[in-house]
Parts: structure tokens; sequence; C-alpha cells
């Protein structure tokens, strides 16, 4: 949490030159792990046809791709689609049998109801909390929408997956996320 304060503050605090209408451009790039892996977790919504994507990358403490995954799924709302995100991003988890994870979404709701519930989602809710256990309790934490870039677009890759596909795995960085993974 003090380094998320602390990368909102330099973000707040230094893009600005101090003259009016100038602005300092600042390179924002993806913050690794202190150990283990990161999965960066994002969920897209469309509210008129009610469907959506999911989508999330494990990324190790260098910044190598580890995994990734997309999946469509039918939503009731942005919330729905950012938590089923976290639950397909720790099933992958799980599967993988990680045991040094934290999780980064941008999503600050989804942090707030995995610790305090939720009661349109309370199945779901208590899905992902048994998951989490299982993966020994990873931090979940908040990041910029910018830093989050390679699992906000592969939520929209899974927003556009068919009915006969939906749900995508990858071991290795799909071209449309190269350029956002250096």
């Amino acid at each position: 949490m003090p380094m998320d304060k602390a990368l909102k503050y330099y973000y707040l605090a230094c893009n600005k030159t101090g003259k009016k209408g100038e602005n300092k451009e600042i390179k924002r790039k993806w913050i690794p792990p202190e150990i283990g892996l990161t999965l960066n977790i994002d969920g897209s919504f469309d509210y008129v046809t009610k469907s959506g994507g999911a989508g999330g990358v494990l990324r190790d403490i260098l910044g190598n791709w580890v995994a990734g995954f997309a999946a469509k799924i039918n939503v009731n709302d942005a919330l729905h689609s950012e938590i089923m995100a976290l639950l397909l991003g720790a099933k992958l988890a799980n599967k993988m049998c990680i045991n040094t994870l934290q999780i980064v979404t941008y999503s600050t709701q989804i942090i707030d109801i995995i610790k305090n519930g939720h009661n349109s989602y309370s199945n779901i809710i208590a899905e992902c909390r048994e998951l989490l256990q299982q993966l020994w309790s990873p931090r979940i934490s908040h990041n910029l929408r910018e830093l989050n870039e390679v699992a906000d677009l592969l939520a929209k890759e899974g927003a556009k997956l068919t009915k006969e596909q939906t749900f995508v795995e990858w071991t290795k960085p799909l071209d449309f996320v190269l350029k956002k993974i250096e």
C-alpha cells in the first residue's frame, strides 16, 4: 500500500512543471513484484449487450510473461466483470500451483468487496475468498489504469470471443500486447 500511495503522489505532484499550461510527460511503467508473481486483472462490460470480458496476466519479477487469459462472460454490470476477472485469475494461479502472488487491479471496489462482501455477488465472492486462501491469501492492491493496460487489453479481447470459445489461456504474449509489456 505505501508503494501505491507513493506512486500516486509522484504522479500527481510531478506531472506538472509548475508553469501554467505546461505539462511534463512522465513515462509510467508496470511495477514488478518484490518476490513471486503479479497477477494483473481487469474486466470489461458493455451496457447495451450485458456482456463482458475478463482478462489477466501473470508476470514475474523481471516483467516476463508467465501466463495470460481472456474470457467472454455474461455479467450484470461492470463490477460483476471485475469480480469474474478476479475469480478466473485466481483459478489460473491455483491451477499453476503459484504460492507467492500479488494481485493488482484498477478496481478499488474489488478490494473493498473481498474484505467486506457484497449482497449481489456473495456466492462469487465466497468462491474468490476460498481460492485466495488456497493461494496463501495474496495481497490485492490498486494500481493506476495506465499500469494495468495489458489486463485491460486481454479483458477487451475476452469480450470479442465467441460462444464456442469462451476462455483462452496463453503461455506466451500475443502480438497485440507485446508493446505494452516492454
